[in-house]
């Protein structure tokens, strides 16, 4: 698609279809270039807004970035993406420029030219400082690098050697005298996160996440954010050489650590336990609290086994929580009009059947929904809670239609 030739004055067409053609453009304003005409006197490469233009980058300074990409290379908007918002901030280091730095404090431009001089003196420890002590050279073009995933080396053949196994985590558990502070993972960055404990578990099962890694194609940049989660929770778990909990695990990723890969990998060799709170049972706990203590456990073994199953009788098949959940959200109406309207049950094997037949009849309960009692059938005690779809139902018919004349409620069947 070719723009328009001129804006001002207005020319509707560009120069290839102008009547009378063919024509040739007239070369560059600017620069002076011919058969590059773009819009308003312009060629693609002075236009501010052609998708031709070319510029450089402002972190490392390559040339051929285009506005498309925020005139970033795309090694640059990875790094910016990465370290923007976890990273230190700050200047760099060494060229003192206000841009994204890594934990180092090293922007991309002094870490790329490290990384070239590593290669060409090859001394793999080369230091930031012989590095950059001669200046830095961009002499280098903007996205040429290949971008294809580099897999993890296949190893070099060797005699066949039966590695160790693995340990059995240990069972016990280390006490604590006071509870610990809410670990923060970020200041970890900053300060450094210690070694692990027993360095031999932790070579191990790197050795077998290496393993594991190659088996499952993950990349190099996935294996190694893997392996360095891995070494920070076998550092930072408060019983060395047990299982590690799945909630200390889960928090690798406030630093963009891949945490469910650490989970997947620990969890199939047996050195992860999940601690987690279901949230059926947090929603349970925060639902059933106005009820008396020994109908919440009543409840609470009645969803273990609705949720687990029972496998001796009478036995139940494994529900699914949202099922579960339906259930007990239409039966806390009559639940909670049974222990507040003065009739002192304490236990559900204290309701009789005459009790649950009334409390049925005043919530006016049909089949599987609770939601058609009259507003004047309702008894002077507190009105059963509706929630979701049945109490905004509720509530705009009452609010468009006129509240009927009160009758007398049907007489409840014996």
């Amino acid at each position: 698609m070719r723009p328009a030739a001129f804006t001002v004055p207005r020319v509707d067409v560009c120069f290839v279809c102008l009547p009378g053609g063919p024509h040739t453009p007239p070369p560059c304003l600017v620069c002076g270039r011919a058969g590059f005409f773009y819009h308003q006197g312009l060629c693609t490469a002075c236009h501010p807004f052609s998708p031709e233009r070319r510029g450089s980058c402002p972190d490392c300074h390559a040339w051929g970035t285009s506005r498309a990409s925020k005139w970033r290379c795309w090694g640059c908007l990875g790094w910016h993406r990465k370290f923007s918002k976890v990273g230190p901030g700050g200047t760099c280091t060494w060229c003192r420029r206000a841009v994204a730095v890594n934990h180092d404090r090293v922007c991309r431009m002094c870490w790329q030219q490290r990384s070239r001089m590593r290669r060409a003196s090859g001394d793999p420890h080369l230091s930031y400082a012989r590095a950059l002590e001669d200046g830095f050279v961009q002499l280098s073009f903007a996205n040429t690098r290949a971008q294809e995933r580099h897999l993890l080396p296949a190893p070099a053949p060797a005699a066949p050697v039966a590695p160790h196994p693995l340990p059995a985590p240990h069972r016990h558990r280390q006490l604590t005298l006071f509870p610990a502070p809410a670990r923060v993972m970020t200041a970890g960055l900053h300060g450094r996160f210690p070694q692990p404990p027993d360095p031999w578990l932790a070579g191990r099962l790197c050795e077998e996440l290496t393993t594991w890694a190659r088996t499952h194609g993950w990349s190099l940049k996935a294996a190694s954010k893997t392996r360095h989660g891995l070494r920070i929770v076998l550092a930072l778990q408060e019983t060395p050489g047990a299982r590690v909990p799945a909630s200390l695990i889960y928090q690798l990723t406030d630093i963009d650590l891949p945490a469910g890969r650490v989970h997947a990998f620990l969890t199939a060799h047996d050195f992860a336990e999940d601690d987690r709170t279901r949230s059926i049972d947090a929603w349970f706990a925060r639902t059933t609290a106005h009820l008396p203590q020994p109908v919440i456990g009543q409840l609470a073994h009645w969803l273990t086994v609705r949720v687990n199953g029972h496998t001796s009788p009478p036995r139940s098949q494994p529900r699914s929580p949202t099922t579960v959940r339906h259930q007990l959200r239409f039966a806390l109406p009559v639940l909670t009009r049974l222990t507040t309207t003065g009739t002192n049950i304490r236990s559900l094997g204290d309701v009789t059947a005459a009790q649950l037949r009334t409390a049925l009849s005043d919530c006016r309960l049909k089949r599987t929904d609770h939601a058609h009692t009259p507003p004047h059938c309702a008894p002077s005690s507190p009105p059963c809670t509706l929630t979701g779809r049945s109490a905004t139902t509720r509530q705009s018919t009452s609010a468009s239609a006129p509240t009927p004349a009160p009758s007398p409620c049907p007489p409840t069947p014996p």
